[in-house]
């Protein structure tokens, strides 16, 4: 079945008059500068000072004029448009702002843009900023190896970095261990940034073949995201199996898959405390046992932004109140969805406001933010560029594919921010794996 949604209309300006420069600078320097500034999220001093858009700003400003192009995508620009002047309204009638909206209006500008260029003037070849991926999320899994090693050892300097930015935190597990977080802000940060290349990694370590990662580098990201002690990844975990024995239409591969599954649940429920946590608190809440201003921490976050969002969905459905704005809705809408006056909050007499800037799940944060135009958009690109691995003749782009769509779905679930965790970056290699498999020519390499 055709959708009638074409994601693939390209364009680019010439500078004729930047045809004398000439940047001393190297294609694949920029590469990985560019794919490393997605692991930067934590070296936020202020809202508009973020490392990775600094970035990608000097990264996209070097491209153009190295190359004297300016390549975008015109579907995506039209939509950006779109939303843009949908928010400008929302700001005129007074239900957002002008510095939010500036604010993703910059983010999304820097980072969808600038990583649509960087696979666009590399051939478009996917499988090559992938590797890029790679490599660096390795070095940053051993960082993370590192990491929990020195909480062993006790030894300070080799596990809490706020020496390197005041905003670090780290967290204590079970049995002596450090819930890892690399250099990402939080275990959870780490979990999205990882996602694609532990499933990456999942497949180089158990399957023959092509491989994007020796087997031994696999291993250390694959205990590295375990290590992690996130629910949110080992909700990744069961995604990667899943789509694993969706793949392989095989019965061993199915019962197998079946097993591990069943197994891992199970050790996940009994073994890790913050997942016993989070799922006997889901439960009592679906069950009628608690309200939700009992609830503390993350639970309180997920159920009370996404009980506004619904709420600001219902009197906004198709356009939403426009980008950046659920930061103003929260306030507008938290005593009729919670009924918690927000004077409550703000003196913190209960649970502080916490990811109310991002609706903690993009998902919500697209009701709320973009209506159902964002929400169907957003649907429509996943399942119009999903590769399934019985199409894909060069039987590796799908592993590409398949590990953002698991990355997808977690951001749907929790992270709502439009430019974190290198949300771009996937984006347009999910797009790309899907086009570079109507071409499978290209040469491929292996690691063994």
């Amino acid at each position: 079945m055709n959708i009638p949604f074409k994601f693939h209309a390209h364009s680019f300006f010439n500078f004729k008059g930047l045809n004398n420069l000439r940047i001393p600078i190297s294609l694949t320097f920029l590469n990985y500068l560019a794919v490393f500034s997605v692991f930067t999220d934590v070296f936020t001093y202020y809202e508009y000072l973020r490392a990775p858009l600094i970035i990608m700003a000097i990264v996209l400003s070097l491209l153009i004029l190295k190359t004297n192009k300016l390549y975008f995508n015109k579907t995506f620009l039209f939509l950006f448009c779109l939303a843009s002047i949908i928010t400008l309204i929302s700001i005129k009638l007074g239900y957002a702002s002008l510095s939010r909206f500036l604010l993703q209006f910059v983010g999304i500008l820097f980072s969808a843009f600038g990583f649509y260029y960087l696979i666009k003037i590399n051939n478009n070849d996917a499988l090559k900023i992938f590797k890029i991926y790679m490599r660096i999320a390795f070095l940053i899994a051993l960082i993370g190896v590192f990491q929990d090693i020195s909480y062993l050892l006790h030894f300070q300097p080799g596990y809490n970095y706020r020496y390197l930015h005041p905003g670090f935190t780290f967290h204590a597990a079970r049995m002596g261990l450090l819930r890892v977080s690399s250099i990402l802000h939080e275990p959870t940060g780490l979990v999205f940034i990882l996602m694609p290349a532990f499933f990456a990694s999942l497949m180089s370590f158990f399957k023959g073949g092509f491989k994007f990662i020796k087997s031994w580098k696999a291993l250390i990201i694959i205990m590295v995201f375990i290590l992690t002690f996130s629910t949110t990844g080992y909700i990744g975990i069961l995604f990667s199996l899943i789509l694993v024995l969706i793949s392989y239409h095989n019965i061993k591969y199915l019962f197998i898959t079946f097993i591990i599954m069943t197994l891992f649940v199970y050790s996940a429920y009994n073994g890790v405390a913050e997942v016993k946590g989070r799922v006997d608190v889901a439960i009592k809440y679906f069950t009628g046992q608690v309200q939700i201003t009992s609830l503390k921490g993350t639970a309180f976050a997920s159920l009370s932004n996404a009980a506004i969002s619904l709420m600001s969905f219902r009197d906004s459905p198709i356009f939403g109140f426009g980008l950046g704005s659920f930061e103003n809705t929260y306030p507008r809408y938290m005593k009729n969805a919670i009924g918690v006056d927000i004077q409550k909050v703000n003196t913190g007499t209960i649970e502080m406001r916490l990811n109310y800037n991002d609706a903690s799940s993009l998902f919500f944060r697209l009701l709320s933010e973009t209506g159902l135009l964002g929400v169907l958009a957003y649907f429509i690109f996943i399942k119009r560029f999903y590769l399934f691995k019985d199409n894909d003749h060069s039987k590796y782009l799908w592993i590409i594919n398949n590990g953002i769509l698991c990355y997808f779905f977690l951001r749907l679930g929790r992270g709502g921010h439009y430019f974190n965790e290198g949300f771009f970056l996937f984006f347009w290699l999910y797009y790309f794996s899907k086009l570079n498999s109507k071409n499978p020519t290209r040469k491929v390499f292996y690691e063994k």
